[in-house]
């Protein structure tokens, strides 16, 4: 496989410098492809430069780690944590982050960090046989970022049922029948949520393309989903949104 190609978020110079320190002693497993000292500044760097792994600090000037990981949903690199508090550790858990390491960074500590990134790489790479219909970007992982007041939860996409407009908020509905108020628009979750599992079937509604049990074709159409729910389909929306089934699911 390529070298990783990794991004350090930090706002101390130091902990860069020893990180950089680390990447350039293996450059058969791992390659830096940049650095920022702020969140605002590595947001656009990352959207660029595409990393596949992220040191990440947790509390830098302004925002903080999880304030960056919040803008992407879902986070579309593996991140290690590289900070001097340990009370963040169940927080960053619950993430789902591959590894939480303790500044001052320790190298042993560092490569074993790098080294479960690739072995979680290396997995989903065998994880589908050749015969799958699954595309690459359907084997990236599965998870959006929801803000609970000032924390964050990784959720599934399997868990989300659908989304539903509140004004300048999101609601989503899960799979347990619960659900939660974010505030974001739905039009961000739809230019930010991956097309080809969830659809906008309605100007308030978007819904998670696996839950879709039943479509009615009919002028005034719905879909039901896999719990029951039934949404309106809108007319305008109808024939993109059939045009994502074959025969047997319409």
């Amino acid at each position: 496989m390529k070298p990783l190609k990794a991004f350090i978020v930090d706002d101390e110079y130091y902990v860069r410098e020893v990180v950089k320190h680390f990447i350039a002693k293996y450059p058969d497993i791992i390659q830096l492809v940049g650095e920022s000292d702020n969140v605002e500044q590595a947001y656009f760097h990352l959207l660029n430069e595409k990393p596949e792994l992220v040191f990440l600090d947790i509390t830098m000037e302004n925002e903080s780690g999880f304030d960056l990981l919040h803008r992407f949903f879902p986070v579309p690199f593996e991140v290690v944590f590289v900070t001097a508090h340990d009370h963040y550790a169940l927080k960053a858990l619950k993430m789902e982050v591959v590894d939480y390491i303790l500044k001052p960074v320790q190298e042993q500590e560092w490569l074993e960090a790098v080294q479960k990134v690739i072995r979680k790489r290396e997995n989903r790479s065998t994880r589908y046989t050749s015969g799958s219909r699954q595309t690459e970007a359907d084997q990236e992982v599965k998870k959006m970022l929801v803000s609970n007041g000032n924390d964050y939860s990784a959720i599934s996409f399997d868990d989300v049922l659908y989304l539903e407009a509140d004004g300048n908020y999101t609601r989503i509905h899960f799979t347990t029948g619960s659900s939660q108020l974010v505030s974001r628009t739905i039009r961000q979750y739809e230019s930010r949520l991956p097309d080809f599992l969830f659809f906008r079937i309605h100007r308030s509604v978007m819904v998670n393309l696996n839950h879709v049990k039943q479509i009615d074709k009919g002028r005034g159409g719905f879909v039901e989903l896999s719990d029951g729910t039934h949404l309106p389909i809108s007319y305008r929306r109808k024939e993109a949104f059939l045009s994502l089934f074959d025969d047997s699911k319409e």
